[in-house]
């Protein structure tokens, strides 16, 4: 029995040869409408240059399109989809194209065209309007059929997306010298070092993409910075100390890469432990003392409110006499403002405090002048009642003036206990 031959070993339909396809056959058609569907980005709008890229790449590894994707210049080898900005420039592609384009119509060209399609595809109608403004840039005539070049097309692409200029380089640099602003921002509220460092890796692969670099050093050092800006202390902590081994110690785990996977590691298993952003001890003590702080000053100014501090008119108000009127007229203290009757002494002790009648006081319901002080008339500081002199103790007007109430309790209130809140007018 003959020996049955081994299969051909290929890593996708597309890579089982380089020979021409024949699209008239149902493997030739499989593989173009593969080709040719739209990228995972779809309707690409100029803005996420990277995903688009991505994407692209991801294709072109089924499709077998990194040759084309090559352009060499001098002895330098540029894949378009990773270095696509200065020194690189349109003509360069162009004469790369030439090669394949020009009258070759080989394997290459079968993959240039279905390249481009799959790009037309995958822009939205705003940027393919403006791609479809200078046809000139990418189009070839073949057999008198005007086609697409796909690595022109996509630079025709990539021209108005406002990526490929020196000063889009110079905001990436700023962008990464602020790493810990970043960490600090809205946009990391969840401390999500992944997310952070998949921000990072953007920002490097994009400045790569325009043939621009960072200094490696200032790179890790501005990591570092962000990392140290973590809301979680322990990791903070973490990250510092593995900053000053590198620095100081000649830590051997020191490149952008292997830091960055560490970071994910202590961050993936803080996670898993559930201790991510947990306060420290000493941070819980602090949040029970704010808590504490916050609670007692709430409570402070809910007592004042219910004394009415400082409110005219209110218990436990403002009870200093101002232009001779006295706000305070508590039931306690209404003995205060009953007059001496004629011939009555202008002094009197109640509970071991002597007082004094001073007519410079006016209450505040009645309107009477008058009212028993412990100072005497001639050490009063307030204002005399209007159109009486100094001295003057309208005893008779003050008594007709006092409310009934008042002289009804005057036995009753002069024993009565009132705390010593005699005020001392």
């Amino acid at each position: 029995m003959a020996a049955v031959p081994p299969l051909p070993f290929a890593l996708t339909p597309a890579l089982a040869s380089n020979a021409v396809l024949d699209y008239n056959t149902s493997e030739g058609k499989k593989i173009w409408k593969e080709a040719t569907e739209q990228l995972p980005i779809g309707e690409f709008d100029g803005i996420n240059t990277n995903q688009l890229l991505n994407d692209l790449d991801q294709r072109a590894k089924t499709q077998g399109w990194r040759t084309i994707l090559t352009v060499t210049v001098g002895a330098t080898d540029y894949y378009l989809l990773r270095q696509y900005g200065p020194p690189l420039t349109m003509a360069h592609v162009r004469a790369h194209s030439d090669t394949y384009m020009a009258g070759a119509s080989d394997r290459r060209t079968q993959d240039s065209l279905a390249m481009a399609e799959c790009l037309y595809k995958s822009i939205d109608g705003v940027l393919r309007s403006k791609v479809n403004s200078n046809p000139a840039l990418y189009e070839y005539v073949i057999d008198g059929h005007r086609l697409n070049d796909g690595p022109l097309f996509l630079m025709a692409i990539l021209s108005h997306c406002k990526v490929n200029t020196l000063s889009t380089a110079t905001n990436i640099r700023i962008q990464l010298g602020k790493l810990q602003e970043y960490m600090r921002s809205d946009a990391m509220k969840s401390g999500d070092i992944t997310g952070f460092n998949n921000y990072v890796r953007d920002l490097v692969n994009k400045l790569a993409a325009l043939n621009q670099t960072m200094n490696d050093n200032d790179l890790l050092i501005h990591l570092f910075d962000g990392y140290k800006a973590s809301s979680d202390t322990t990791f903070a902590t973490f990250m510092a100390q593995k900053h000053e081994r590198i620095m100081y110690f000649a830590d051997p785990v020191n490149s952008l890469d292997e830091v960055m996977q560490l970071a994910e590691q202590v961050y993936t298993d803080r996670v898993s432990k559930g201790e991510w952003s947990k306060p420290s001890g000493d941070q819980e003590k602090i949040v029970v003392l704010e808590s504490q702080i916050k609670n007692l000053t709430s409570a402070k100014k809910g007592s004042k409110n219910k004394k009415g501090k400082g409110k005219k008119g209110k218990k436990g108000g403002n009870d200093k006499p101002k232009d001779g009127k006295n706000f305070s007229y508590e039931p306690s203290q209404a003995w205060k403002w009953i007059a001496p009757s004629s011939g009555e002494s202008k002094s009197k002790t109640v509970k071991d405090v002597q007082y004094f009648w001073c007519p410079n006081h006016q209450h505040k319901e009645t309107k009477a002048w008058g009212m028993w002080s412990r100072h005497k008339l001639a050490e009063c500081k307030a204002s005399p009642p209007p159109s009486s002199p100094r001295g003057d103790s309208g005893s008779h007007s003050h008594s007709r003036g006092a409310p009934r109430s008042y002289h009804a309790m005057n036995s009753i209130i002069e024993e009565a206990d009132d705390d010593g809140e005699e005020n001392d007018y």
